[in-house]
């Protein structure tokens, strides 16, 4: 449906707040002024050190292959949509003979969007330095930075999918990951044979692990219709907080 959309030229911020709740603080508990300070500090070292990218595209649901959780999550927005569960499906018309499960080429097809992001090799390999030279402080909370950019880069790619989705008339779901859930991590596999992940510099190693850690892979629901049952309001589930058809 959509071909694959490439993205380097773009900058990723450290949330402060989500850095405080990556190293164990809660939004209502202050860290102390030292710590408060090493987090400014490494906040803008991870910054700097940071080389955002991120590559998505959407695939139709006969793209993906049918033993997989993803296409599961086609099949369950479907009968969603048609306000149908699992046992108590719609007689299947003629219309639909030999269609997949949950997939009917007679209505709207829902659409998968698959991407993957990440913030380079270099963060990571500045805390090895400091891990090494006995800086742990330093190495914990530039680890944690990395990971709220790593989140930031993905923020970037679900506003650009969701503005996507939006321009078609299209309701996106909240994004899911592998290994949360129902989704088993070794469908790691399944993201990167349809997505060029080289082309952002990420590869899998044969533990279904992510090279450079922080990278994070990602599908998100595309539909014509917002499948029953999800009365809240798109918008809260899309972080493209500037869009001007937020609601």
């Amino acid at each position: 449906m959509e071909k694959i959309q490439r993205f380097t030229d773009f900058s990723v911020k450290v949330d402060p707040g989500e850095l405080r709740r990556y190293l164990g603080y809660g939004r209502k508990k202050t860290p102390a002024s030292e710590l408060d300070g090493l987090m400014k500090e490494m906040s803008a070292e991870a910054e700097d050190l940071a080389r955002p990218a991120a590559i998505f595209s959407v695939f139709g649901a006969e793209e993906i292959p049918r033993e997989t959780f993803l296409f599961s999550l086609c099949a369950e927005g479907e009968r969603a949509r048609r306000g149908e569960t699992k046992a108590t499906k719609a007689p299947a018309r003629e219309a639909d003979a030999g269609a997949p499960e949950g997939h009917s080429p007679t209505r709207t097809t829902p659409h998968i969007a698959l991407s993957i992001c990440t913030i380079g090799l270099a963060l990571e390999e500045r805390v090895s330095e400091y891990s090494n030279a006995g800086e742990l402080a330093k190495a914990l909370v530039l680890d944690s930075a990395g990971s709220t950019l790593a989140e930031a880069a993905c923020d970037f790619a679900n506003e650009r999918i969701c503005a996507m989705a939006a321009e078609q008339s299209l309701h996106a779901a909240p994004r899911t990951s592998p290994g949360y859930g129902r989704w088993k991590v070794e469908e790691q596999e399944t993201i990167f044979r349809l997505l060029p992940a080289d082309s952002v510099g990420v590869s899998l190693t044969k533990s279904y692990m992510m090279v450079p850690r922080k990278s994070v892979s990602f599908a998100v629901r595309l539909s014509k219709e917002e499948p029953s049952g999800e009365s809240v309001s798109p918008c809260r589930r899309c972080g493209r907080k500037n869009c001007e058809f937020r609601r």
